[in-house]
Parts: structure tokens; sequence; C-alpha cells
């Protein structure tokens, strides 16, 4: 046996292994949302039941979707569209290149700057706390003990 076919053997089979897994942890899961509900009928818990139901539902459909989009792959990787009306399709519009402005540049080297510097956000979250912590310390001090108050 030459050691190509021996490679090619296995890579056969680790084939078949990984498809033996995933048709496997299928069942499972499948067996155990039949057992969940089963108990959930037997509990009279009628509401969950039905979700369950839709659940599988839904994951049926997703699953023959995906079988459907890889059975017919090479089928849809074979159609085209014209590049105007895939420009036009996208959400964000395709913005021509410019030379950044003067201005564009200073706020992108600010920018930079701020991320650079040794100030990190929790620090700087720090200091605005103090801040907002002085300027209602000072609005209770200044504020008449009688009457309504602030709030």
């Amino acid at each position: 046996m030459s050691w190509d076919l021996w490679n090619s053997c296995r890579r056969g089979w680790l084939w078949v292994y990984s498809f033996f897994i995933v048709v496997f942890l299928s069942l499972s899961a499948e067996r155990a949302l039949d057992q969940l509900g089963k108990f959930l009928r037997r509990k009279k818990q009628d509401a969950f039941f039905e979700a369950l139901q839709k659940l599988k539902e839904e994951l049926m459909l997703l699953g023959f979707i995906s079988f459907l989009l890889t059975v017919f792959q090479s089928i849809l990787s074979r159609i085209c569209i014209p590049t105007h009306l895939a420009s036009y399709m996208h959400p964000c519009k395709k913005q021509p290149s410019e030379i950044p402005t003067h201005e564009e540049l200073l706020l992108t080297r600010n920018y930079r700057r701020g991320l650079l510097s040794t100030d990190s956000s929790v620090e700087i979250c720090a200091r605005k706390i103090r801040q907002w912590k002085n300027w209602e310390d000072s609005l209770w001090r200044d504020t008449p003990k009688k009457g309504i108050g602030i709030l």
C-alpha cells in the first residue's frame, strides 16, 4: 500500500468520523427536545410546549434552507449581476475617494494623540465623576433647608 493511498483512506475515514459526530449530535439534540416536550406536557406547561414546538419548526426550516444552499451551491455561485446593480443594492453608498482636508487631518491627529495619552478612559471618567460630585455638593450646600429644594 503506497503512502498516498494510505493518506487518502485516512482522510476518508476522518470525513466519516466527523459526519458521524454531526449526525449523532443532531439526533441527540432532537431526542432531548422530544423528552423536554414530553416533560412539559406531563407538567401541563402548554405555553412552554407550544414555544418548544415553534423552536423545533424554526430549526427544521433553517436546516432545510442550509441543506438547499449546500446542494445548489455550484448553481448559485454562477449567478452574476451587473456591477451597477451590485453597488445600487448596498445599504451604504460608495463615497468617492477624496484627499482629506486640513481639518480632517487635525481631527485624526488629535484623536490619535488622545488614544496615546497617559490618561486612560477610566481616569477621565473618574475625573468627570469627581467634578459632578463637587457640583452636586455645591447645589446641596446652596439650597435653603426650608422649602421645596431642588427635587
